[in-house]
């Protein structure tokens, strides 16, 4: 998205930097499986520590099935619902990193692909806002861009070769 400047002469990124706690963008995709049904997931981005849930996955999402989901993963981090001030329709959060590559062949195969893709997501890919520390490492954790010492990089393959995790061997 081209950086856009506001009124006060902010940019779509500064608000979002400013407000990243506050902020919890949606994704709610369809997935067309290979026997030509259509599934639907929901998902959750916190902008802050941009941690990536995986609310659910539905053949017909109801209105009551869509707020409990929407519900769950705000009671999970506990963060109550009324101290969030935004929420942003994110249409490429699985899309771009994880459905355009891959072929799903009915609701359970989409839940294991999207809970192997959270977890990666969550504790092991770097993120730029987050010093390229993955969002479930605190602060003390080193960089995975650390290479003060060369080391061996062992590589492990996630969903078939999709996503490629790399760590330093012991």
């Amino acid at each position: 998205m081209p950086e856009q400047a506001g009124p006060a002469g902010d940019t779509w990124r500064d608000f979002l930097t400013s407000q990243a706690e506050a902020v919890i963008a949606c994704d709610f995709p369809h997935i067309d499986l290979a026997s030509l049904r259509r599934i639907y997931a929901l998902v959750f981005l916190e902008h802050g520590p941009r941690r990536l849930h995986v609310a659910g996955v539905t053949v017909h999402p109801t209105v009551q099935w869509t707020a409990q989901q929407a519900r769950n993963p705000a009671l999970e981090v506990g963060v109550r619902l009324e101290s969030l001030c935004f929420v942003i329709r994110d249409r490429e959060t699985l899309r771009r990193g994880l459905l355009d590559h891959v072929l799903i062949w009915n609701e359970t195969h989409a839940r294991h692909v999207l809970d192997v893709y959270a977890r990666h997501y969550n504790g092991h890919r770097p993120h730029q806002a987050r010093g390229q520390r993955p969002p479930l490492t605190d602060s003390r954790t080193a960089p995975l861009t650390d290479s003060s010492t060369p080391r061996r990089l062992l590589q492990t393959r996630v969903l078939g070769g999709l996503i490629n995790v790399y760590r330093h061997a012991a």
